[in-house]
């Protein structure tokens, strides 16, 4: 639920925009609320798989060095818990809105492999993307960097 007076103004005057659901994932996703950030991506691909086209300046919306430490828990969490798909599945989300299509890729199929099937939100995200072929494995044991 929204806490603040502008979200819940936002979701009052427009219930159904994607966007307003998609700017709350960037602000949990920035609060480190990983779960949640996740369900509204998800939740905003599924009301309109169209905002998959836009790419949206994480490191404006969330700030560069929040952003490289979100980056870094995520790829820590990655490792530590490899059967979880939540981390690579924002590390693909971050990935494609820094610029690094071929790193989406990567982490995108590493999501699906973990997941053990693909779903419409990985279909739509490869499809609206257009993404590469991904060549290598995402480098998880590389938390110091950002997606180069």
């Amino acid at each position: 639920p929204c806490r603040s007076i502008r979200c819940r103004w936002a979701f009052a005057r427009a219930p159904n925009n994607p966007l307003i659901v998609l700017g709350r994932a960037h602000a949990e996703l920035g609060a480190g609320y990983y779960a949640r950030a996740e369900a509204h991506i998800r939740e905003a691909v599924t009301k309109d798989p169209a905002v998959l086209v836009g790419q949206y300046d994480l490191r404006v919306f969330i700030g560069t060095d929040r952003l490289q430490e979100v980056v870094k828990e995520l790829k820590n969490i990655s490792v530590n818990e490899p059967n979880q798909t939540t981390p690579v599945f924002l590390l693909a989300y971050i990935a494609y809105n820094t610029d690094n299509q071929r790193q989406a890729a990567a982490w995108l199929d590493l999501a699906e492999k973990r997941a053990g099937r693909t779903d419409g939100v990985y279909r739509a995200m490869r499809e609206l993307w257009q993404l590469p072929t991904a060549q290598t494995q995402p480098a998880e044991t590389q938390p110091g960097e950002m997606n180069k």
